[in-house]
């Protein structure tokens, strides 16, 4: 083989060749970019993170201290919980409930859930859902379902009183189910 001599480079090689360089970087930022989401996506499926898990840990902390033992998975299972509630109900709960650890728990949940329902605004939804899911009960004859879930709705954010109002049509030995996977529990 005869070795050939270097050709110059013409303008039009050399913009192709800047531009191939620069959609290979930007190739390379999308997979980085790409790679970092992935990473963030299967943390997140390792515990909860971010300002609500913090408020949940919180909460299990107090908790423990009021029980002496925990679920494991607690902050998890309070974020699953906690997600489906209006951010302003979320806000207004945690607010009162890490405000004190007492050992009174139970009653402190009670209290600042009540508390927080008080600072809500009640949507048009939450009044037809209260209205709907009393009738209900009452043609269940308030066996199969006794209603006790029917004033809760507006606690929670809109894509889950869909959710619950779905379970209104269903029969009365199924709503309770259906409301307690709508609602979290």
């Amino acid at each position: 083989m005869v070795a050939q001599p270097k050709r110059p480079r013409s303008r039009a090689r050399e913009a192709a060749c800047a531009l191939l360089y620069r959609t290979a970087m930007r190739a390379k930022i999308i997979a980085v970019v790409a790679l970092t989401a992935s990473l963030l996506a299967f943390a997140a499926g390792c515990g909860a993170v971010g300002p609500l898990a913090e408020k949940c840990q919180a909460a299990c902390r107090k908790q423990l201290g009021c029980e002496g033992s925990i679920a494991g998975d607690c902050t998890d299972q309070c974020v699953a919980v906690n997600m489906r509630w209006r951010t302003e109900f979320s806000d207004e709960y945690f607010k009162c409930y890490l405000k004190g650890f007492s050992s009174a728990c139970a009653s402190d949940d009670s209290v600042c859930i009540d508390t927080a329902m008080s600072m809500l605004t009640s949507r048009p939804d939450d009044q037809t859902f209260t209205n709907t899911c009393y009738q209900t009960a009452s043609s269940c004859m308030y066996k199969d379902f006794m209603g006790d879930r029917c004033n809760i709705s507006r606690a929670y954010a809109q894509q889950y009183l869909d959710r619950a109002r779905g379970c209104l049509s269903k029969p009365c030995d199924q709503i309770n189910a259906c409301l307690s996977d709508a609602f979290g529990g």
